[in-house]
């Protein structure tokens, strides 16, 4: 079974943990009892192992008993094990006597409704004074949850999946009061492809907090809390390219262009007619059959996401013109297949309640213009942004008047936020295509952002594209999307996050590389103006890209893009230009260079091999950065030249050597999704070919 296997790894690096810490440094601390005790209720099952060991062999949903007792036997291991790197004495039971003894205590309260709410669900209160601690909760999650926060108080974070951090000493006489509760009940990763997640990892997310991440399947993720999230631009495409299904009915595809648009079983598409109720009759009941039985079976939350772009790919049939633009067509199908959805969980068709997430990406960013009100049932639809136009220059609200795409966001939020009956959430693009190498943390801005976004983010606050083995900087984004999304006593916020981060991985060395991340940071927020939309790539490669050619303007367009500041780029393919204040590439690169030259030199006098270790698992990526941008820079000036009709040869060989570098360093490619993050290198190559 899995879950043994996973103890068997935990129990192999526990020991090994044990061996090779140092005992004088990691221990009880100053007033350590000599005995711990940890109770809960594991009922029906009268040992921790018994308990833990029965997860694949029940019904997750209908042995609701036992799948609470399995849950709390697991978090009152987590606490035994991880005490017991410190070299406490701490064991399973009710304490004998009060002499010189520790008591915690785990409790879930049922409440006394029929139906609790998520964020009641997810919640817990801890109180601890010098003789006992008690969490509690009025759900087994709750208190699981509950029991890795107080973990974290005692001063363990967990960076890694393989590792975990200790404080010098662990305090255990700490008096302490909190309640908690989810500010985004859904937090996490967006991953598409069809491979689960270990349980390692998965149980590395849980520990801090999260519980979305794409293909988490079986009792175990279960167990942890986790949501299952799939689905896609796909799924609208599967369903409508059905064989026949074109021929029989034609007018329930997109009228664009004075004809019906048939959908193709594989590239890009014209979206069904969203506002015919025979539509979304069909789609629902076809999705129906695969969220019982078939591929969807054990999802939880289902992307159905329209093929959306800069192109026009929707109905424009009196129909859909009369029930308003793109959005209000789409809003409309959505409540639709929603409703059946709903009524299939209700009535048992559905052994679970599916939330069905909706998207802003391209057109459907403008919020409904007929659709003011609309009347999901709870936890029935979620409407998610995807923020893939937005600068990182500076956080999401601020400086409006010099960020344009950040502007446009905030305003079409403003308008979808005045919709009434929604719920909704936000996923972010620190890691996708686009961005292969750049190790875009946010750590900056992220936490005024997230305040910004209010109630949008209630929902679901999510990245794309999580990493497999070395997150880099992105780590400090994970402790924040991980802590920042609890509503807590006040204690924690971006500034101490980040000074625990930098603390627990660089010692004596904190303040230094905190200096790097900033500046690192800085030297990359133009990461959109360089390489995503309307970017200096896009214009260097519309060649390649779209067969455009260059002309003498693309020269001026290039100075703007090296030079930075405020400037009017033209958007291609639209007769219009969009208004930013971005870093020049050229200013990108000096740092970025000075930021690899001085962490090596800083690196090299470093004895501490763990503090080492760290640095170079940043230093992977501060150079890989650089490359990156040191390629555009090159291929910046070989276009240029070769605009002019100017010997350009020179550069072929600086250009391969960062290709070179690029195509074999770690993180080009080092993503749990199956994002391709090397397309970059061929378009690169054939430019110079």
């Amino acid at each position: 079974m899995r879950l043994k296997l996973s103890s068997l790894l935990v129990i192999i690096f526990l020991c090994f943990f044990a061996v090779s810490c140092d005992s004088s440094s990691v221990d009880g601390g100053p007033g350590t009892p000599l005995k711990v005790y940890v109770h809960g209720n594991i009922a029906p099952y009268d040992t921790l192992s018994d308990a833990v060991s029965d997860i694949e062999n029940i019904d997750w949903q209908e042995d609701s008993k036992k799948a609470d007792a399995i849950r709390t036997a697991f978090a009152i291991e987590q606490v035994i094990s991880h005490l017991k790197m410190s070299e406490i004495d701490i064991s399973f039971g009710k304490p004998e006597s009060d002499n010189d003894i520790y008591a915690i205590y785990l409790n879930y309260f049922e409440p006394k409704e029929d139906v609790i709410n998520e964020a009641d669900r997810q919640s817990y209160s801890i109180i601890s004074d010098d003789v006992s601690l008690n969490i509690s909760a009025k759900s087994s999650i709750g208190l699981l949850y509950g029991t890795f926060r107080y973990l974290e108080h005692l001063g363990v974070s967990w960076y890694d999946p393989e590792v975990i951090t200790f404080p010098e000493h662990l305090e255990l006489r700490k008096v302490w009061e909190t309640t908690e509760y989810p500010k985004s009940l859904s937090r996490g990763f967006w991953l598409y492809n069809q491979t689960p997640l270990s349980d390692e990892y998965l149980l590395w997310m849980a520990r801090n907090r999260l519980n979305l991440a794409g293909h988490s399947e079986g009792n175990y993720a279960k167990m942890l809390g986790f949501k299952r999230w799939g689905g896609g631009h796909h799924i609208i495409q599967e369903v409508f390219s059905e064989d026949g299904l074109f021929e029989k009915h034609p007018d329930w595809f997109a009228y664009n262009g004075g004809v019906y648009r048939q959908i193709p079983k594989s590239g890009t598409y014209f979206n069904p007619a969203f506002g015919k109720q025979e539509v979304a009759d069909f789609f629902a009941e076809s999705m129906l059959k695969r969220l019982t039985l078939g591929d969807l079976a054990d999802h939880d939350i289902v992307n159905v996401w329209p093929a959306d772009s800069r192109q026009d790919l929707f109905d424009q049939s009196e129909l859909a013109l009369s029930i308003g633009n793109e959005s209000d067509n789409l809003m409309l199908f959505y409540q639709r297949v929603a409703e059946k959805f709903q009524r299939a969980y209700e009535s048992g068709e559905l052994n679970r309640q599916v939330t069905l997430a909706g998207i802003s990406y391209f057109n459907t960013w403008k919020a409904p213009i007929n659709g003011f009100s609309y009347s999901f049932a709870k936890n029935s639809y979620i409407h998610l942004f995807y923020l893939n136009e937005r600068t990182w220059s500076s956080p999401l609200y601020e400086d409006l008047e010099v960020h344009e795409s950040n502007r446009r966001i905030t305003e079409n939020l403003s308008s979808w936020s005045a919709i009434q009956g929604v719920e909704f959430g936000t996923v972010d693009y620190y890691n996708y295509s686009s961005f292969s190498a750049v190790g875009l943390s946010d750590h900056l801005n992220f936490q005024e952002t997230y305040d910004s976004l209010g109630s949008i983010n209630d929902g679901l606050v999510a990245y794309m594209h999580p990493l497999k083995t070395n997150p880099g900087p992105r780590r400090l984004t994970n402790q924040l999307i991980s802590k920042l999304t609890w509503q807590d006593t006040g204690e924690v916020n971006s500034l101490t996050i980040s000074e625990r981060y930098f603390n627990d991985r660089y010692g004596s060395y904190s303040d230094e590389w905190q200096a790097f991340y900033k500046t690192y940071s800085d030297a990359i927020d133009n990461a959109k103006e360089m390489f995503a939309e309307d970017s200096l790539t896009y214009h260097l490669f519309k060649g390649i890209f779209w067969g455009e050619p260059w002309t003498d303007n693309d020269i001026n367009i290039i100075h703007q893009f090296r030079t930075g500041g405020l400037q009017s780029i033209p958007v291609l393919f639209q007769n219009r230009n969009l208004l930013e204040r971005f870093r020049g590439l050229d200013e990108s690169v000096d740092m970025l260079n000075d930021i690899v030259f001085r962490s090596e030199r800083l690196i090299s006098q470093v004895d501490d091999l763990n503090i080492k270790n760290n640095m170079s698992h940043d230093l992977i990526w501060f150079k890989a950065t650089y490359a990156r941008y040191l390629l555009i820079y090159y291929i910046s000036q070989f276009v240029e030249l070769k605009i002019e009709g100017r010997d350009n040869d020179f550069l072929i060989s600086k250009i391969q050597t960062e290709i070179d570098f690029l195509d074999t360093v770690s993180v080009t490619d080092d993503t749990l999704s199956p994002v391709n993050q090397r397309a970059f290198i061929v378009f690169c190559r054939k430019l110079i070919e």
